[in-house]
């Protein structure tokens, strides 16, 4: 299934499950393999060049690319922050990524730099020297938002590229043993899946059994 308008409104949290922890919803525009919608219907901010269409030899790429929005989106606080945010995100993705040719890192890299102050927004600037010193996720944000959809990577690429590191955060998250911490009082790991754990006010974990 190619769900053509994957955003954050359609990304709920799942509660209480680990192993699954996000829920996909709205598949309104959502079409099978192979086939064309019937509407042209979709959200231009997150939309990859050949929409409305899904590229026939490369469907999948579609979604990857709105994932890549999403994934923009969360890392600059500009892109979030209310009917603000929306505005910029809608400028930043309609006009100024793609009269880059849809180069990521080069629009990072000119806002980053902006010395005569060219670009709305220039909140974003500092955002942007930010991703640069991020080398994997701007890595892998980039390629989700390629151009050419064949030069997109799969899903299973997408957490290769985040490295191990990344994987065993996934791993660790899913499994409940996310540290919180040493335990204030007997200083050992305090885990999220530990029943019972208590914080005190200044932030400090603590097993049940050592209050």
């Amino acid at each position: 299934i190619i769900h053509r308008d994957l955003k954050p409104r359609n990304i709920m949290l799942a509660e209480n499950n680990r192993q699954n922890p996000l829920c996909i919803i709205d598949f309104g525009s959502a079409i099978l393999k192979g086939t064309r919608p019937f509407m042209n219907d979709y959200t231009a901010v997150y939309a990859p060049p050949e929409a409305p269409v899904p590229d026939s030899a490369n469907p999948t790429s579609y979604d990857i690319y709105t994932v890549g929005i999403v994934g923009l989106r969360v890392l600059m606080p500009s892109l979030i922050a209310g009917e603000n945010g929306i505005a910029t995100l809608g400028k930043i993705c309609t006009i100024e990524i793609p009269s880059y040719d849809w180069d990521l890192r080069a629009w990072a890299t000119a806002r980053s730099k902006d010395p005569g102050g060219q670009f709305e927004f220039p909140q974003l600037n500092k955002e942007c020297e930010g991703l640069l010193n991020q080398p994997v996720l701007l890595d892998l944000l980039s390629s989700m938002l390629a151009k050419n959809c064949n030069d997109r990577p799969t899903a299973e690429q997408c957490l290769q590229m985040l490295g191990p590191e990344w994987s065993a955060k996934l791993e660790t998250t899913k499994s409940g043993k996310e540290s919180r911490g040493n335990c204030g009082k007997c200083g050992q790991p305090v885990f999220s899946c530990d029943v019972g754990r208590i914080r005190d006010a200044r932030g400090i974990y603590f097993h049940q059994n050592c209050m």
